[in-house]
């Protein structure tokens, strides 16, 4: 599984935890919510009305039940009569003392003691005894304040069922809306994850491919720096070590065709310094030998000779060239103050002061570079002597320092270099001069190479020519 893959799933599993958990604890907090009630003042009442119910309830239960016994007692003697109005004379004497007294029943006999009216449709209440093998039962008129008290545990007990029904409606909504809401953040969450992603894994893609390109040998196509985290950091160390490679693989390319321009200059010196020297004693031997008189003869011998003399010194003079490129030394390196060279190699140079002003803008005394003072004084005296030779009437030469390297820059005035061959002025035998050889930059950047440095044409600027020089700084050890 992908990397990406695996952030996508946990995140989405990390969502799906806290979403259900919020869930269930505000379910809960609704639920005990309705378990409370509706409102506290109105169940506050319900509970009032309900407990004063059930006291006149019980306290009239008791009452009837006593006056059902004190009845049976005081009509024991005729309560196995026949004769109904006998019992229910007995009972009348006393009628006022029986609150809400209505009927009797002795087993199967039932003995109405007050007309029917409108208390019919009144509740009635039976309160029975059993004594002395006798089913005595009496029935009640329960009074309209009682009915009423029932009327309003009814209506209690319907409330009650309304809540119930109320709390179960409303967790249903609750249901379909928690569903819902969990839907809609689910795709929030989902979206976000997904933008929250594409912005966490573009870094990361972007480093992947940084790293194929430099794997492909592709180094002008650095990664993109879209942050200063770890992530940018990460692509700065990557831009750094793709730069790296690439003046590495510079390095090592050009070092290899100097290597075999060296090899193919060695041999041309050797071919050609042979025949000169048997060329020059012959032209001289054929003007000793000659003795005769013809003056014109005589004069045009004299004018060859020198003709041949002086094209064997500058064949000389480009062999030597030639035999100095193919023998240049490997650097010896040692630690030195950069800029203090500079100043020294300057100095020994009266001839650069008589031709041209030189301007110093070195603000780096303390950088130690390691270097063979002997390449490098070729170096600064090739490039300054260059500049002089394009008429230039001025040369500056600065210094800086950033992220362990130093980097020398000298510019001047001068005709410059045409646009058309900026690419090629740095390889072996390319030259614009009349006499020249075309070494002397390609020596340049090799001894330049050979410290692990870089020298380089700067190409915005237009006001004659400038090089740029970097070196590693020395950091000991």
């Amino acid at each position: 599984m992908s990397f990406h893959k695996k952030i996508f799933i946990t995140i989405f599993l990390i969502h799906i935890l806290l979403g259900s958990l919020s869930v269930f604890l505000v379910n809960r907090i609704v639920k005990e919510a309705i378990s409370i009630g509706l409102n506290p003042k109105m169940k506050s009442e319900l509970e009032t009305v309900y407990d004063s119910s059930m006291d006149e309830i019980s306290t009239r239960k008791r009452l009837y039940d006593y006056i059902c016994r004190d009845i049976f007692d005081n009509i024991r003697g005729v309560i196995h009569s026949e004769d109904p109005s006998i019992i229910k004379g007995a009972i009348m004497r006393n009628i006022s003392s029986y609150t809400d007294l209505n009927a009797i029943e002795i087993g199967d006999r039932r003995i109405e003691l007050i007309e029917k009216s409108g208390k019919d449709k009144q509740p009635r209440y039976s309160s029975a005894i059993q004594k002395e093998s006798v089913d005595f039962r009496c029935v009640f008129v329960v009074p309209d304040i009682v009915s009423k008290n029932q009327e309003s545990l009814l209506k209690i007990i319907s409330v009650q069922e309304g809540i119930s029904k109320i709390r179960e409606d409303l967790n249903t909504f609750y249901l379909r809306v928690y569903v819902f809401l969990f839907g809609l953040s689910f795709l929030i969450i989902m979206a976000l994850s997904f933008i929250h992603l594409r912005r966490f894994l573009s870094p990361v893609n972007e480093l992947r491919s940084g790293i194929r390109r430099i794997k492909n040998n592709i180094f002008d196509q650095p990664i993109p720096v879209r942050s200063r985290d770890e992530m940018g950091e990460l692509a700065l160390e990557l831009n750094r070590l793709s730069k790296e490679l690439k003046l590495a693989r510079e390095r090592e390319s050009y070092l290899d065709r100097i290597s075999s321009y060296q090899e193919v200059a060695r041999r041309i010196a050797h071919e050609i310094k042979n025949p000169l020297t048997p060329i020059r004693l012959t032209f001289q031997e054929i003007e000793a030998r000659y003795s005769g008189d013809d003056d014109k003869y005589k004069s045009l011998l004299k004018r060859s000779k020198e003709i041949v003399e002086e094209e064997i010194s500058a064949l000389s003079r480009i062999i030597e060239q030639f035999r100095e490129f193919a023998k240049m030394p490997v650097a010896v390196r040692e630690p030195v103050r950069i800029e203090e060279f500079i100043l020294e190699i300057l100095k020994s140079n009266d001839y650069f002061k008589e031709s041209v002003e030189i301007e110093l803008h070195l603000h780096q005394p303390d950088v130690i570079i390691e270097l063979d003072k002997l390449l490098i004084r070729k170096v600064v005296e090739n490039l300054v002597q260059n500049s002089i030779e394009a008429n230039a009437k001025r040369i500056r030469i600065s210094s800086s320092a950033s992220d362990e390297r130093y980097q020398l820059r000298l510019e001047d005035d001068g005709a410059g270099i045409r646009e058309d061959i900026r690419d090629v002025i740095f390889e072996p035998y390319f030259t614009t001069k009349e006499y020249g050889t075309g070494l002397g930059l390609s020596l340049t950047k090799k001894a330049i190479l050979e410290h692990k440095g870089n020298i380089y044409l700067d190409r915005e600027y237009r006001d004659g020519t400038a090089f740029i020089i970097e070196f590693p700084i020395y950091l000991g050890g």
